[in-house]
Protein backbone atom coordinates (compact mmCIF):
# COMPACT_ATOMS: atom_id res chain seq x y z
CA UNK A 1 0.00 0.00 0.00
CA UNK A 2 1.45 3.52 -0.77
CA UNK A 3 0.34 5.65 2.15
CA UNK A 4 1.52 8.87 -0.03
CA UNK A 5 -1.91 8.05 -2.20
CA UNK A 6 -4.32 8.07 0.43
CA UNK A 7 -2.55 11.50 1.28
CA UNK A 8 -0.53 10.14 4.58
CA UNK A 9 3.20 10.81 4.75
CA UNK A 10 5.02 9.19 7.81
CA UNK A 11 8.07 11.74 8.57
CA UNK A 12 10.62 10.35 10.81
CA UNK A 13 12.18 12.09 13.38
CA UNK A 14 15.52 11.48 15.62
CA UNK A 15 15.54 11.10 19.68
CA UNK A 16 18.31 11.49 21.57
CA UNK A 17 17.51 8.40 23.60
CA UNK A 18 16.81 5.41 22.70
CA UNK A 19 14.40 3.43 25.68
CA UNK A 20 11.30 5.08 23.71
CA UNK A 21 11.64 2.65 20.81
CA UNK A 22 14.10 4.56 18.84
CA UNK A 23 13.22 7.12 16.14
CA UNK A 24 9.70 8.40 16.65
CA UNK A 25 7.05 9.14 13.86
CA UNK A 26 4.39 11.61 13.00
CA UNK A 27 1.64 11.32 10.29
CA UNK A 28 1.26 14.52 8.00
CA UNK A 29 -2.36 13.63 6.85
CA UNK A 30 -3.65 15.52 3.79
CA UNK A 31 -7.12 17.14 4.33
CA UNK A 32 -9.65 18.11 1.86
CA UNK A 33 -8.96 21.87 2.15
CA UNK A 34 -5.02 21.64 1.00
CA UNK A 35 -4.16 22.12 4.42
CA UNK A 36 -2.46 19.10 6.69
CA UNK A 37 -3.19 17.81 10.14
CA UNK A 38 -0.59 15.93 11.77
CA UNK A 39 -0.82 12.58 14.18
CA UNK A 40 1.98 13.30 17.04
CA UNK A 41 4.42 16.23 17.19
CA UNK A 42 7.79 14.56 17.89
CA UNK A 43 10.15 15.87 20.72
CA UNK A 44 10.77 19.11 18.88
CA UNK A 45 14.58 19.43 19.64
CA UNK A 46 16.13 21.33 17.25
CA UNK A 47 17.42 18.57 14.46
CA UNK A 48 14.11 16.94 14.97
CA UNK A 49 12.10 20.59 13.72
CA UNK A 50 15.23 20.55 10.98
CA UNK A 51 13.93 16.92 9.56
CA UNK A 52 9.92 18.28 9.99
CA UNK A 53 11.11 21.53 8.00
CA UNK A 54 12.20 19.43 4.86
CA UNK A 55 9.36 17.55 4.81
CA UNK A 56 6.91 19.68 4.82
CA UNK A 57 8.92 21.79 2.33
CA UNK A 58 9.47 18.49 0.10
CA UNK A 59 5.75 18.67 0.43
CA UNK A 60 5.28 22.10 -1.03
CA UNK A 61 4.21 23.05 2.49
CA UNK A 62 5.06 25.33 5.49
CA UNK A 63 3.65 25.50 9.05
CA UNK A 64 1.12 28.00 7.83
CA UNK A 65 -0.60 24.63 5.96
CA UNK A 66 -0.97 22.55 9.39
CA UNK A 67 -4.39 23.56 10.47
CA UNK A 68 -4.60 20.65 13.98
CA UNK A 69 -2.20 18.53 15.72
CA UNK A 70 -3.17 15.45 17.22
CA UNK A 71 -1.40 14.39 20.17
CA UNK A 72 -1.60 10.39 20.26
CA UNK A 73 -0.42 10.44 23.73
CA UNK A 74 1.22 12.08 26.58
CA UNK A 75 4.71 11.16 26.17
CA UNK A 76 6.98 13.89 25.23
CA UNK A 77 8.50 12.19 22.64
CA UNK A 78 4.94 12.34 21.15
CA UNK A 79 4.63 15.99 22.28
CA UNK A 80 7.65 17.97 22.43
CA UNK A 81 7.21 19.24 19.28
CA UNK A 82 3.90 20.24 19.81
CA UNK A 83 3.65 24.02 21.76
CA UNK A 84 6.37 25.21 18.81
CA UNK A 85 4.61 24.14 16.11
CA UNK A 86 1.38 25.41 17.63
CA UNK A 87 3.27 29.03 17.89
CA UNK A 88 4.40 28.74 13.96
CA UNK A 89 1.28 27.53 12.46
CA UNK A 90 -1.76 28.48 14.22
CA UNK A 91 -3.13 25.46 14.88
CA UNK A 92 -5.30 23.90 17.86
CA UNK A 93 -3.40 20.89 19.61
CA UNK A 94 -5.84 18.32 20.67
CA UNK A 95 -5.47 15.30 23.12
CA UNK A 96 -7.50 12.96 24.98
CA UNK A 97 -8.20 14.94 28.67
CA UNK A 98 -7.18 11.71 30.65
CA UNK A 99 -3.67 12.79 29.39
CA UNK A 100 -4.33 16.68 29.20
CA UNK A 101 -2.25 17.27 32.66
CA UNK A 102 0.71 15.91 31.05
CA UNK A 103 1.20 18.21 27.96
CA UNK A 104 0.02 21.49 30.67
CA UNK A 105 2.83 20.90 32.80
CA UNK A 106 6.16 20.29 32.90
CA UNK A 107 7.50 16.68 33.07
CA UNK A 108 7.04 14.97 36.11
CA UNK A 109 10.71 14.99 36.95
CA UNK A 110 11.83 18.77 36.75
CA UNK A 111 9.51 19.35 39.90
CA UNK A 112 7.98 15.95 41.50
CA UNK A 113 5.44 17.23 43.85
CA UNK A 114 5.01 15.92 47.33
CA UNK A 115 2.26 13.46 46.26
CA UNK A 116 4.26 12.02 43.18
CA UNK A 117 7.43 11.68 45.48
CA UNK A 118 5.17 9.74 48.47
CA UNK A 119 3.91 7.56 45.77
CA UNK A 120 7.37 6.31 44.07
CA UNK A 121 8.58 5.91 47.93
CA UNK A 122 5.47 3.51 48.60
CA UNK A 123 6.73 1.39 45.81
CA UNK A 124 10.44 1.50 47.49
CA UNK A 125 12.19 3.89 45.45
CA UNK A 126 14.85 5.21 47.74
CA UNK A 127 15.66 9.00 47.66
CA UNK A 128 18.32 9.44 46.03
CA UNK A 129 17.34 7.18 42.81
CA UNK A 130 14.20 9.47 42.98
CA UNK A 131 16.77 12.15 42.25
CA UNK A 132 18.10 10.09 39.34
CA UNK A 133 15.05 9.98 38.21
CA UNK A 134 14.43 13.46 38.15
CA UNK A 135 17.77 14.40 36.65
CA UNK A 136 16.79 12.12 33.80
CA UNK A 137 13.34 13.71 33.33
CA UNK A 138 15.15 16.85 32.93
CA UNK A 139 17.70 15.90 30.53
CA UNK A 140 14.81 14.44 27.88
CA UNK A 141 12.51 17.51 28.54
CA UNK A 142 15.12 20.24 27.95
CA UNK A 143 14.24 20.93 24.41
CA UNK A 144 10.76 20.56 24.44
CA UNK A 145 8.03 23.14 26.17
CA UNK A 146 4.60 22.11 27.95
CA UNK A 147 2.20 23.27 25.82
CA UNK A 148 0.11 26.53 26.74
CA UNK A 149 -3.20 25.17 25.87
CA UNK A 150 -4.62 22.29 24.08
CA UNK A 151 -8.32 21.36 23.49
CA UNK A 152 -10.06 17.99 24.46
CA UNK A 153 -9.85 15.23 21.41
CA UNK A 154 -13.49 13.77 20.86
CA UNK A 155 -14.26 10.56 20.93
CA UNK A 156 -16.12 8.61 17.73
CA UNK A 157 -16.12 11.54 16.02
CA UNK A 158 -15.82 11.72 12.14
CA UNK A 159 -12.68 13.54 10.57
CA UNK A 160 -12.37 14.07 6.71
CA UNK A 161 -9.03 13.61 5.17
CA UNK A 162 -8.32 13.95 1.55
CA UNK A 163 -8.59 10.47 0.79
CA UNK A 164 -10.20 8.88 3.52
CA UNK A 165 -12.21 9.45 6.66
CA UNK A 166 -11.28 8.35 10.11
CA UNK A 167 -12.44 8.46 13.78
CA UNK A 168 -10.43 8.57 17.24
CA UNK A 169 -10.47 5.65 19.59
CA UNK A 170 -9.70 5.35 23.03
CA UNK A 171 -6.69 2.53 23.52
CA UNK A 172 -5.59 3.32 27.21
CA UNK A 173 -2.66 1.62 28.80
CA UNK A 174 0.55 2.97 27.88
CA UNK A 175 -1.16 6.17 29.34
CA UNK A 176 -4.22 6.56 30.57
CA UNK A 177 -5.07 8.87 27.67
CA UNK A 178 -3.43 7.22 24.50
CA UNK A 179 -5.58 7.08 21.47
CA UNK A 180 -5.94 5.25 17.86
CA UNK A 181 -6.81 6.68 14.71
CA UNK A 182 -9.15 4.83 12.54
CA UNK A 183 -9.54 4.96 9.18
CA UNK A 184 -12.31 2.15 8.07
CA UNK A 185 -11.70 2.37 4.86
CA UNK A 186 -9.38 1.40 3.66
CA UNK A 187 -9.24 -0.05 7.24
CA UNK A 188 -5.50 1.64 8.60
CA UNK A 189 -4.84 1.76 12.35
CA UNK A 190 -2.84 4.68 13.30
CA UNK A 191 -1.71 3.91 16.99
CA UNK A 192 1.06 6.10 18.10
CA UNK A 193 2.27 3.68 20.80
CA UNK A 194 -0.35 1.71 21.66
CA UNK A 195 1.12 -1.05 19.88
CA UNK A 196 4.22 -1.78 17.91
CA UNK A 197 5.95 -4.83 15.82
CA UNK A 198 8.89 -5.63 17.91
CA UNK A 199 8.76 -3.92 20.79
CA UNK A 200 5.95 -4.64 23.66
CA UNK A 201 4.91 -1.00 24.76
CA UNK A 202 5.32 -0.15 28.76
CA UNK A 203 2.07 0.04 30.75
CA UNK A 204 4.17 3.43 31.95
CA UNK A 205 3.27 4.24 35.83
CA UNK A 206 0.98 7.29 36.10
CA UNK A 207 1.52 10.16 38.01
CA UNK A 208 -1.08 12.53 37.51
CA UNK A 209 -4.34 13.07 38.86
CA UNK A 210 -6.14 10.13 40.71
CA UNK A 211 -3.70 7.55 39.51
CA UNK A 212 -1.26 8.89 42.34
CA UNK A 213 -1.62 5.98 44.96
CA UNK A 214 -0.63 7.31 48.64
CA UNK A 215 -1.52 4.15 50.32
CA UNK A 216 -2.16 0.14 50.37
CA UNK A 217 -5.34 0.39 48.17
CA UNK A 218 -4.62 -0.78 44.68
CA UNK A 219 -4.39 2.27 42.26
CA UNK A 220 -7.46 2.48 39.98
CA UNK A 221 -5.95 2.85 36.70
CA UNK A 222 -3.75 -0.07 36.37
CA UNK A 223 -1.86 0.59 32.79
CA UNK A 224 -0.94 -3.22 31.90
CA UNK A 225 -4.62 -4.69 32.58
CA UNK A 226 -5.93 -1.47 30.75
CA UNK A 227 -3.42 -2.19 27.61
CA UNK A 228 -4.15 -5.77 27.38
CA UNK A 229 -8.05 -4.96 27.44
CA UNK A 230 -7.26 -2.03 24.50
CA UNK A 231 -5.20 -5.05 22.09
CA UNK A 232 -8.51 -6.78 22.10
CA UNK A 233 -10.47 -3.67 20.38
CA UNK A 234 -7.54 -3.76 18.14
CA UNK A 235 -7.84 -7.54 17.31
CA UNK A 236 -11.48 -6.91 16.46
CA UNK A 237 -10.94 -3.64 14.43
CA UNK A 238 -9.00 -6.29 12.06
CA UNK A 239 -6.74 -3.60 10.41
CA UNK A 240 -5.08 -4.03 7.80
CA UNK A 241 -1.59 -1.77 8.43
CA UNK A 242 -0.57 -0.35 11.75
CA UNK A 243 0.97 3.01 11.50
CA UNK A 244 2.69 3.09 14.60
CA UNK A 245 4.69 5.58 16.79
CA UNK A 246 8.21 3.75 16.30
CA UNK A 247 9.08 1.77 13.45
CA UNK A 248 7.74 1.19 9.72
CA UNK A 249 4.49 0.45 9.44
CA UNK A 250 3.27 -3.35 9.59
CA UNK A 251 0.26 -5.86 8.61
CA UNK A 252 0.47 -8.15 11.76
CA UNK A 253 -1.16 -6.90 14.11
CA UNK A 254 -2.01 -10.91 15.45
CA UNK A 255 1.53 -11.27 15.88
CA UNK A 256 2.44 -7.93 17.64
CA UNK A 257 -0.40 -8.44 20.07
CA UNK A 258 0.99 -12.09 21.14
CA UNK A 259 4.41 -10.75 22.01
CA UNK A 260 2.97 -7.99 23.86
CA UNK A 261 0.73 -11.32 26.02
CA UNK A 262 3.94 -13.67 26.17
CA UNK A 263 5.98 -10.80 27.67
CA UNK A 264 3.57 -10.36 30.39
CA UNK A 265 2.87 -14.13 30.79
CA UNK A 266 6.71 -14.34 31.16
CA UNK A 267 7.18 -11.47 33.31
CA UNK A 268 4.86 -12.42 35.53
CA UNK A 269 6.21 -15.87 36.10
CA UNK A 270 9.69 -14.35 36.87
CA UNK A 271 8.64 -11.94 39.61
CA UNK A 272 6.49 -14.99 41.15
CA UNK A 273 9.32 -17.11 41.29
CA UNK A 274 11.33 -14.68 43.08
CA UNK A 275 8.65 -13.76 45.25
CA UNK A 276 8.27 -17.41 46.20
CA UNK A 277 12.29 -17.78 46.50
CA UNK A 278 12.64 -14.19 48.82
CA UNK A 279 9.84 -13.62 50.53
CA UNK A 280 7.80 -10.26 50.59
CA UNK A 281 9.38 -7.45 48.09
CA UNK A 282 8.94 -4.10 47.13
CA UNK A 283 8.36 -3.05 42.84
CA UNK A 284 11.82 -1.84 43.36
CA UNK A 285 13.52 -4.53 44.83
CA UNK A 286 11.76 -6.39 42.59
CA UNK A 287 13.01 -4.53 39.23
CA UNK A 288 16.21 -7.33 38.75
CA UNK A 289 13.74 -10.26 38.90
CA UNK A 290 12.74 -8.59 35.41
CA UNK A 291 16.02 -7.07 34.15
CA UNK A 292 18.82 -8.20 36.24
CA UNK A 293 20.33 -5.08 36.60
CA UNK A 294 19.08 -1.28 36.93
CA UNK A 295 19.99 0.58 34.34
CA UNK A 296 19.98 4.44 35.62
CA UNK A 297 17.98 6.10 32.88
CA UNK A 298 15.48 3.42 32.20
CA UNK A 299 14.64 2.90 35.82
CA UNK A 300 11.05 4.37 35.52
CA UNK A 301 10.36 2.34 32.67
CA UNK A 302 11.20 -0.70 34.80
CA UNK A 303 9.42 0.04 38.02
CA UNK A 304 6.17 0.53 35.55
CA UNK A 305 6.90 -2.93 34.08
CA UNK A 306 6.96 -4.19 37.59
CA UNK A 307 4.10 -2.51 39.26
CA UNK A 308 1.87 -3.31 36.14
CA UNK A 309 2.63 -7.27 35.94
CA UNK A 310 2.20 -7.00 39.41
CA UNK A 311 -1.27 -5.91 39.39
CA UNK A 312 -2.18 -8.05 36.76
CA UNK A 313 -0.84 -10.96 39.49
CA UNK A 314 -3.02 -9.88 42.13
CA UNK A 315 -5.91 -9.62 39.51
CA UNK A 316 -5.73 -13.02 39.48
CA UNK A 317 -5.56 -13.25 43.16
CA UNK A 318 -1.49 -14.88 42.86
CA UNK A 319 0.36 -12.00 44.70
CA UNK A 320 -1.08 -9.90 47.50
CA UNK A 321 0.03 -6.68 48.53
CA UNK A 322 1.02 -5.14 52.35
CA UNK A 323 1.66 -1.69 53.48
CA UNK A 324 4.80 -2.16 56.11
CA UNK A 325 7.33 0.35 57.18
CA UNK A 326 5.41 2.91 55.12
CA UNK A 327 6.31 1.24 51.68
CA UNK A 328 4.23 -1.57 49.55
CA UNK A 329 5.52 -4.82 49.74
CA UNK A 330 4.13 -7.73 47.51
CA UNK A 331 3.93 -11.63 48.59
CA UNK A 332 2.88 -15.01 46.60
CA UNK A 333 -0.77 -15.59 47.37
Amino acid sequence: MVLSTLGIHKVTLPLPFQGAGGRVNLYLLEKRDGSVALFDAGLGSPDSDAVLDGALASLGLTHGDISAIYIGHGHIDHYGGAQRLAERSGAPVYIHPHDREKVLEECVGLRPTRPQRDYLSLLGLPLEVLEEVAFFFREMAKDAPPLREVRPLKLGATLEFKHFEARFLHSPGHTPGLVSLHAPEPNLLFVSDHLLESISPNPVLDLFGDHIVTEAAPNPYRALEQHLASLEQTRALAPVLILPGHGEPFTDYGAAIAMVRNVSERRGARLLAALTGTGPATPFELIPALFGKRREGDTFLMLSEVVGNLEVLEREGRVRRALEGGVLRFAVG
